[in-house]
């Protein structure tokens, strides 16, 4: 349901796309489908045009209609070798060291999309998840009128019994390792605002923890505790309940038993977790062991859309994280 909604979508508000790392074949048949599909107006691919070309010939995969610039050969490089060397001025002894530094893909590509190049930018196929949000928010940057810099994930589970019609957000499960309790009521808060008002949820959050309602203590807890109190003084429209396991989260029966009268009643379609750690982790098994679809991590709070990926994803994956992000790009910039 959700998946045919955002391709709907997508094909009647096209959106432009960059992808950094256009000489992995995964991300090859992504943009081939992308742009078959009339998912986009406009695909750009950063990498090797010799091994872009004999890859796709290969797999017989149409880049006809795909731009593909390979940066140390591109009439850009220079100009945005400069743009590096302002926003960054302090690691370059000399501007000829940024522009050489600019022809890495995922540099030349976040420059293009700071540039105003394309809508959304897509890397993380092959770099890691720590040098794709470092160059987005060194070169993007965070934007503070565009929220807390976070992220979330779309989790689209397949069955209809979970969380949204079988939709789930998590959050913030790619950039805040160990958020203070400020910092996770400001995630709580945008995130369950992005449920409710991007993607039309009737959003009902849990702030999770390995304690239901003063079952277990410790710092860990008194953390999402004092969360819970700064997010009641945010006065959030959406229902959420603070210091909920995973299992009170989610299902009835459980959430009864554990906390009886619970606002959720086991009906969360919203999950935010008290850190990376653990909110990483927990995307990755949801989508291994029960085969949810885990579209993002998509980027919050910066000056543009972009969005991360895991170095398994597949190219379907990519195809489903551009049709999140897009829609999400649609949404917020009507609003």
């Amino acid at each position: 349901m959700w998946l045919e909604r955002f391709q709907k979508h997508a094909k009647e508000n096209p959106l432009s796309l960059i992808l950094s790392e256009g000489n992995d074949i995964r991300v090859m048949e992504a943009a081939a489908n992308v742009i078959s599909q009339g998912y986009a107006s406009q695909v750009t691919i950063i990498g090797n045009f010799e091994t872009i070309e004999a890859s796709s010939r290969e797999k017989s995969f149409d880049l006809s209609r795909i731009t593909v610039i390979a940066p140390e050969k591109s009439d850009q490089l220079e100009h945005l070798g400069k743009r590096l060397f302002e926003l960054r001025s302090s690691e370059f002894a000399s501007l000829a060291e940024a522009v050489e530094k600019a022809k890495n893909p995922l540099l030349f590509g976040t420059l293009l999309h700071e540039a105003g190049y394309a809508d959304i930018h897509i890397s993380g196929a092959v770099e890691t998840s720590a040098d794709v949000i470092r160059a987005f928010f060194h070169i993007i940057k965070p934007n503070r009128k565009q929220g807390m810099a976070a992220s979330f994930f779309f989790m689209d589970a397949l069955d209809s019994q979970w969380g949204e019609n079988g939709a789930m957000i998590f959050a913030d499960c790619a950039v805040n390792i160990e958020p203070s309790a400020r910092q996770l009521a400001r995630i709580a808060h945008q995130t369950g605002n992005i449920a409710k008002n991007i993607f039309g949820f009737d959003t009902r959050l849990a702030l999770l923890s390995y304690s239901t309602k003063g079952s277990g203590s410790g710092d860990q807890v008194n953390t999402v505790l004092e969360a819970g109190r700064e997010l009641a003084k945010l006065n959030p429209e959406f229902l959420y309940e603070v210091e909920m396991q995973a299992d009170a989260a989610i299902v009835p029966e459980v959430s009864n038993r554990k906390a009886s009268g619970n606002k959720l009643a086991g009906k969360s379609n919203v999950l935010v977790f008290p850190d990376l750690q653990s909110g990483n982790i927990s995307y990755k098994l949801v989508e291994r062991f029960a085969g949810a679809h885990a579209y993002g991590p998509i980027m919050v709070g910066l000056n543009k859309t972009a969005t991360d990926l895991s170095r398994g994803c597949s190219s379907d994956d990519i195809v489903g994280t551009f049709l999140v992000a897009s829609y999400y790009h649609h949404k917020k910039s009507s609003s």
